[in-house]
């Protein structure tokens, strides 16, 4: 398993972030289902399957899977829920859905029937074929998948999407299957959710827009915090270099973090612009100055600013330090 799949599984597995995903794409965010009414539930599925002369075994593990029981309207139903965590776009995600689903329900049934045995309950000769009643009743199944990429989601999110060219008169007779999708590049309402999940997404969204990023800074404001687990999945799925070692009572600093971000961004393209400025016979004293002026004032770091233009020795310390550890001045 990779450490990718590590860092899903366990951050889904925490009940807040299960129930707020399900809320979000269920009920558009309303609070139905609560994090304490969810129990784990067997996530590894067994099949034994015949295939002309061959007897085959499958065993299958979801990433999370919880049970719950769903109130609505002064109903209850005991629901099954499964979240799928993909780092990378999977072409066959309709299939792979699908053989879940299944196993999920041929596992109620295979139960059902054992218990109806053992307790005689069947009374008919159709009851005893199938060891199911006419009253028994399966749970529903619902599986979620999170896409986690830095990429939209491009695979097929339907059977019917995998399947090539059919007879028009085939097509009406064949079972299609869709899969339920949270794709944060798709997203345009996070405050639907309402834990840090809804963060994580979003700059999983945005992690290449560095002016995104700024606005999403201000937005938040100045007492923008993360857990660290937050920012693990933030920077396992993004390449972030968000620091979690000076974290404060496990939470980490958004605000300053993405502002080391934009500016870390902004260096690594003003080395680069020095490189082909040298090239083409740029002045490298003038080079340095307007880059470290740009720096600081895209970094809204002004009193830096209006010290460097006083103190020359200040003002070298910040280039090294910011556009190039080389410069001499």
């Amino acid at each position: 398993m990779s450490s990718k799949d590590v860092v899903s599984n366990s951050y889904m597995a925490n009940s807040r972030h299960f129930a707020d995903a399900f809320n979000f794409f269920l009920y558009q965010g309303k609070q139905v289902i609560k994090p304490d009414d969810l129990m784990s539930e067997d996530s590894v599925e067994e099949a034994i399957i015949h295939k002309y002369d061959k007897v085959l075994t499958s065993k299958k593990i979801r990433d999370v899977f919880k049970g719950v029981q769903i109130k609505t309207d002064g109903n209850a139903v005991y629901a099954l829920l499964g979240i799928e965590n993909q780092s990378d776009i999977h072409y066959a995600m309709p299939v792979r859905n699908l053989f879940y689903d299944a196993l999920d329900y041929a596992s109620q049934v295979a139960t059902k029937s054992k218990e109806n045995r053992k307790g005689k309950r069947l009374r008919s000769g159709s009851e005893f074929l199938s060891g199911y009643t006419k009253e028994d009743k399966v749970k529903p199944v619902i599986t979620l998948v999170i896409n986690w990429s830095k990429n939209m989601w491009d695979g097929p999110t339907r059977l019917s999407e995998m399947i090539g060219s059919v007879d028009e008169n085939l097509v009406k007779y064949i079972n299609d299957y869709t899969i339920n999708l949270i794709d944060p590049h798709n997203i345009d309402d996070f405050e639907k959710f309402h834990t840090e999940l809804g963060d994580v997404l979003n700059f999983i969204k945005v992690q290449n827009d560095k002016e995104y990023l700024n606005l999403l800074r201000k937005q938040k404001g100045d007492n923008w915090k993360l857990d660290v687990d937050s920012v693990i999945a933030i920077n396992t799925f993004t390449g972030a270099k968000i620091r979690i070692d000076e974290a404060e009572g496990g939470m980490v600093d958004m605000c300053e973090a993405i502002k080391g971000l934009i500016e870390e961004g902004k260096i690594e393209g003003i080395k680069e612009g020095i490189k082909e400025g040298k090239k083409e016979g740029i002045k490298e004293g003038e080079s340095y100055i307007n880059r470290l002026n740009s720096i600081l004032l895209d970094a809204e770091r002004l009193d830096d600013l209006a010290k460097a233009t006083k103190d020359h020795e200040y003002q070298k310390k910040l280039i090294r330090e910011l556009v190039d550890e080389n410069y001499n001045g």
